[in-house]
């Protein structure tokens, strides 16, 4: 799953298909799937309490990341 912030506020959040790689020791994180799989259940139960990301939460956001550096392999 990806979920990518869009310019208008949005949140856009990806699946891919069934071609998936088999997950390694390096890269699966146990506390994110736990997360990732709730997160899936939440949306599919109750999809009236997904709501557009507005601008004061944007900005919450970007003062909370603010330095924070990444790599292009982390986003």
């Amino acid at each position: 799953m990806k979920a990518t912030v869009l310019a208008d506020g949005q949140v856009l959040l990806s699946a891919k298909g069934a071609t998936r790689r088999r997950a390694t020791e390096d890269d699966s994180d146990p506390v994110m799937l736990g997360f990732l799989s709730f997160l899936q259940q939440q949306v599919s139960e109750h999809p009236e309490m997904i709501t557009p990301v507005d601008q004061e939460q944007l900005a919450r956001i970007s003062k909370l990341v603010e330095g924070v550096e990444s790599d292009d392999a982390t986003h």
